[in-house]
């Protein structure tokens, strides 16, 4: 059953996402220590700058990586599998090495004549070293993703990526220095875990000897015209979702962007259960897709964007509840970023609770939409920040993109609705919702610490969403992971 197949991909890929917010946010929280707030700004400006850059090296191939090896293998064509994926590295090393030159060129220009931060320099030429590393890497943990081999992604991207970033900080902030220590640290890391994920792809996972029988141009030109769509479209989601620092960094100054990189972090806890989800939902899409099976799409779409409601809300609530205690934990001067926190929730919430939307158009072939979406919410996205970041600083970026998010994943639904008369919500909602009601009047009367509070009202509220019951496949989920805990 599908179901039971997402759900065990669900329940290693959530472990690792947990663990890699965990060691990220350690990171940021030893950072906004040790470095303060404003070259905690420059920092976050120069990774948002350097971003664009990867997604443009990227030229859309770890999408058609997903898409097609998924595909193949579902046919048992590993060799057309392993041919897409030297394709996409080749495609990926090349433009990588042209954006890294580029980058490095300009950037002078970008650090003194646009932002004014002559320390963004520096920055920006270690950053331009880890591009050609970056798209290869992204290429790879989507491989293993199409292979349904979790357990690479979990220990390599999740797990130690991580640790080599905070330990190689630690190294070097012992030796005097501080920027350059963050800065070193994430290239050093980005670089070592491409390697490792090249070597485990071609030397590890696909083993298959079988030569791909079709013509390899034809390939080539199948997997470029899947993707090119999808670098523009990658490109302004991720301007979309760096909007916000730019215009922060264009108007303001370093140390708005430190503060508010923390509260858009934080937000962005509100997506890990349907980031775990979306690890084996994405391949399980296009298989389905590929054999014209939409009622397994639609019972899938469902399942899941319930299940991601269930486990998200309470943690909404708690985020708004107690926005400035978890902003004042990475020290005084971020506790002013509550209020922007409370509203990056909002737009995160919606964006968690719209299911995997933006994985089904992907799956399903429909490319152009998801470009032509993205370009709508980055001119509405822009405008809002010229309109707002000016007079509002952090305040009003966070409404941007809030106001982004929320809108391109509404969207999405309809969409989805209007091609193939799909959508996930049922009156069923109304439970869990019930059992956040009755957690939140005991959580308003308990007078303890935010920490224990929080403990408490989570308890009650999965206890409650226990007894109030579930619906069939609810409850197999739930059975499943009786039996693998028992």
């Amino acid at each position: 059953m599908n179901l039971k197949l997402i759900f065990r991909g669900a329940v290693l890929g959530f472990f690792g996402i947990v663990c890699s917010y965990l060691l990220l946010y350690l990171g940021r929280l030893l950072l906004a220590r040790i470095i303060g707030a404003e070259l905690l700004g420059v920092y976050t400006l120069g990774i948002s700058i350097v971003t664009l850059f990867y997604i443009i090296s990227q030229f859309g191939m770890p999408k058609g990586v997903l898409r097609f090896v998924s595909l193949y293998l579902s046919r048992n064509k590993h060799g057309h599998a392993k041919e897409v994926l030297r394709i996409s590295s080749k495609y990926s090393m090349v433009i990588g090495c042209i954006c890294a030159i580029i980058l490095v060129l300009f950037s002078d220009m970008i650090a003194n004549r646009i932002f004014h931060l002559p320390l963004l320099r520096n920055v920006l030429v270690i950053f331009a070293m880890t591009i050609p590393f970056s798209a290869l890497s992204a290429n790879f943990v989507n491989a293993v993703l199409a292979y349904r081999k979790i357990t690479y992604k979990v220990l390599v991207a999740d797990i130690l990526e991580n640790l080599l970033n905070i330990a190689v900080f630690l190294l070097l902030f012992l030796f005097g220095l501080k920027l350059m220590a963050a800065v070193i640290a994430y290239s050093v890391a980005t670089i070592t875990v491409s390697l490792i994920l090249l070597f485990v792809v071609f030397r590890v996972i696909t083993k298959a000897t079988e030569k791909a029988t079709a013509n390899i141009e034809q390939l080539s030109r199948k997997l470029v015209s899947y993707s090119f769509p999808l670098l523009f479209a990658s490109l302004l989601l991720i301007a979309v979702n760096n909007t916000d620092n730019i215009f922060l960094g264009y108007f303001r100054q370093a140390s708005d962007i430190g503060v508010y990189d923390i509260a858009f972090k934080i937000s962005l806890l509100l997506t890990v259960f349907v980031l775990a989800f979306d690890l084996l939902f994405s391949p399980v899409i296009s298989a389905h897709f590929g054999r014209n099976n939409m009622t397994k799409v639609r019972e899938l779409y469902r399942s899941v964007t319930k299940w991601v409601f269930i486990l998200t809300i309470p943690f909404f609530f708690l985020f708004v509840f107690y926005s400035r205690e978890m902003m004042s934990l990475f020290g005084r001067d971020f506790a002013i970023g509550a209020l922007p926190l409370m509203i990056l929730c909002v737009g995160q919430l919606i964006n968690a609770l719209t299911g995997d939307c933006g994985s089904i158009l992907m799956m399903t072939g429909k490319t152009k939409t998801v470009l032509w979406n993205t370009i709508v919410i980055l001119v509405f996205n822009i405008i809002l920040n010229i309109l707002l970041v000016p007079g509002y600083g952090m305040v009003g970026a966070a409404i941007a993109t809030a106001v982004s998010i929320s809108s391109i994943n509404l969207i999405r639904v309809l969409e989805i609705y209007f091609f193939y008369k799909i959508q996930p919500y049922t009156l069923s909602y109304l439970r869990p919702l019930a059992a956040l009601a009755l957690a939140i009047v005991l959580l308003i009367f308990l007078p303890l610490h935010w920490a224990v509070s929080s403990l408490i009202f989570i308890a009650v509220y999965f206890g409650l969403v226990y007894l109030l019951g579930f619906e069939k496949n609810e409850l197999f989920i739930y059975d499943f992971l009786k039996l693998k805990f028992k």
